[in-house]
């Protein structure tokens, strides 16, 4: 993937975010930024979207491996801090 597509899709993802923030368009904001080398930012994002929606983390977990399967290592950051917080997941639904 090129910088400059991640780069506008980025963009157009960040303004998706701020009228339709759902599990889905949150989840796929943080494979932009991780595609986009906005790994600290990714990582806030993840830290949010899990800890408000603790029985979505199978959803938010199949889209970011959906997402690496373009890029392994663009998204290697952002997985690696979902799976440091599958604690926070509720274990009934989607906490794995």
């Amino acid at each position: 993937l090129e910088a400059a597509a991640a780069t506008g899709q980025l963009s157009i993802s960040d303004r998706s975010i701020r009228f339709w923030p759902s599990v889905t368009v949150l989840s796929r904001h943080v494979a932009w930024l991780s595609y986009a080398g906005q790994h600290t930012e990714a990582a806030r994002l993840l830290d949010h979207l899990v800890l408000t929606y603790p029985f979505r983390c199978r959803e938010v977990g199949a889209i970011l491996a959906r997402a690496a399967e373009s890029d392994p290592s663009a998204l290697s950051p952002a997985l690696a801090r979902f799976d440091s917080l599958q604690a926070r997941c509720h274990p009934m639904r989607g906490g794995d």
